[in-house]
């Protein structure tokens, strides 16, 4: 016999989220900032997205791999305010979170 049981939901706290956010400069230079630590194109060049990969798997309670998501985009000093659609930050975000979820898996 079957029966359904009510599941206790998984808290939000400090210690099962953690903000990933990026800023694209005019420049095109990306800033990502995790738990409100800075990370950037300038200080660590082409190994931006492994450093902050490491950063977050260090954060996590559990060795399990499963995707970091960006909770928040500004492209806002990229682009002029007519060219800010839904779409550009889609895309943004997209290739910002395969960048950040290829890197997790080099430490896997």
């Amino acid at each position: 016999m079957q029966r359904v049981e009510p599941a206790q939901p998984a808290l939000l706290g400090q210690d099962t989220f953690y903000s990933v956010q990026a800023i694209i400069s005019s420049a095109g230079a990306v800033t990502l900032y995790c738990n409100h630590q800075e990370f950037t194109e300038l200080e660590y060049g082409d190994k931006l997205y492994e450093k902050v990969a490491g950063t977050i798997l260090a954060m996590r309670r559990s060795a399990e791999p499963y995707p970091c998501y960006i909770t928040d985009l500004d492209l806002s000093r990229r682009l002029p305010a007519e060219e800010l659609q839904t779409v550009r930050f889609l895309k943004k975000k997209a290739e910002l979170e395969r960048r950040l979820n290829t890197a997790m898996q080099t430490f896997v």
